[in-house]
């Protein structure tokens, strides 16, 4: 994945822009929001709303998510997992360069307890 990594996010560049803030407005959420929180059990995804109409040329996505439990991360480029054993949240950074594609966000749960307290997500055209 090393050659699909994006350069320093840049806000000049950003078509889009989303910080959760408890609310998750911008995603179809498959389990439950309580308290500012989404939990989600095993196989539920939260997916990223269509929020830019068109494929782009040449783009970036840029997100950080605060979460615990296990959960696969999906995009148009790559899929990974993560498994946060812990009581309390880590963040998860990712930063990635795509051509000729549609943005896509995704993230579902491997366990039975994934809860995810935000989302920072930018979109940026170049």
């Amino acid at each position: 994945m090393v050659e699909d990594v994006a350069p320093n996010f840049d806000p000049g560049y950003a078509i889009f822009r989303d910080n959760t803030n408890g609310k998750f407005e911008n995603y179809e959420v498959g389990g439950i929001i309580n308290d500012g929180i989404v939990s989600l059990r095993n196989g539920q995804e939260m997916k990223l709303k269509e929020v830019v109409p068109d494929t782009l040329y040449l783009g970036a996505l840029y997100f950080t998510i605060e979460a615990k439990g296990k959960f696969e991360i999906e995009t148009d480029r790559f899929k990974t997992e993560r498994d946060n054993k812990s009581d309390d949240f880590q963040i998860y950074k990712f930063q990635y360069i795509f051509h000729k594609d549609k943005p896509l966000f995704k993230i579902k749960a491997l366990d039975e307890n994934l809860e995810i307290k935000s989302v920072w997500l930018a979109i940026c055209e170049y």
